[in-house]
């Protein structure tokens, strides 16, 4: 169940979810609403979906591991790329949200992902967290060859804070890179997670 009204066909096969009862959604809500009252019911149930994925509606979410922070968790380089400003600052997090979200969007529009789409039946908000989660280019790699693109040298700011809790805390708290010998453990919980996204089993 969404709680924003949706007769976009365009993402009639997404999951229903219903948020009742969890904590911050209301909070996350109204702060949506105030801060973007005119974006698009797409967006609200993107934003709605990937900030209940990304920090369970926890605005001052902080991911000890790298810089990751927010209800969407950008990380400094994306965060600075939809625009900066203040991480805190819960209307910017929204407004670089839409950034994102409208990016994404535009690299869906490509031919051979929409196929991907159409084949697998993914809808456009799954698609979209995916890629919010993992990044554009691994989404896009995904779609070509059946692999997300960078299996070696795997940087703890593309993995979701979940997978983080057995590796030694950074002492910067800065992005950092992992042990080879957890390498592998990580890319296959990255894979298997990003596939929760798409089947929005998540």
């Amino acid at each position: 169940f969404s709680f924003f009204n949706n007769n976009n066909s365009s993402i009639i096969s997404d999951k229903s979810v219903n948020y009742s009862g969890m904590k911050g959604y209301d909070n996350f809500k109204r702060q949506l609403e105030e801060s973007l009252p005119n974006a698009s019911s797409d967006f609200k149930n993107w934003a709605t979906y990937t900030a209940k994925n990304e920090s369970r509606f926890n605005s001052n979410a902080k991911n000890p591991y790298s810089t990751a922070y927010g209800y969407f968790q950008f990380i400094n380089g994306t965060w600075n790329n939809m625009g900066g400003g203040d991480k805190t600052n819960i209307s910017q997090q929204f407004k670089n949200a839409q950034k994102a979200y409208n990016l994404y969007l535009d690299n869906i529009k490509n031919p051979f992902v929409q196929s991907w789409m159409n084949q697998k039946g993914y809808s456009k908000r799954a698609v979209a967290s995916a890629m919010h989660y993992v990044g554009i280019g691994n989404i896009l790699s995904l779609a070509r060859t059946g692999k997300l693109s960078n299996s070696t040298g795997v940087n703890m700011n593309l993995l979701n804070a979940d997978i983080y809790k057995e590796q030694p805390k950074s002492k910067d708290s800065k992005d950092q890179k992992l042990p080879l010998t957890h390498e592998k453990k990580l890319e296959k919980e990255r894979m298997e997670r990003t596939v929760k996204f798409l089947n929005q089993d998540i």
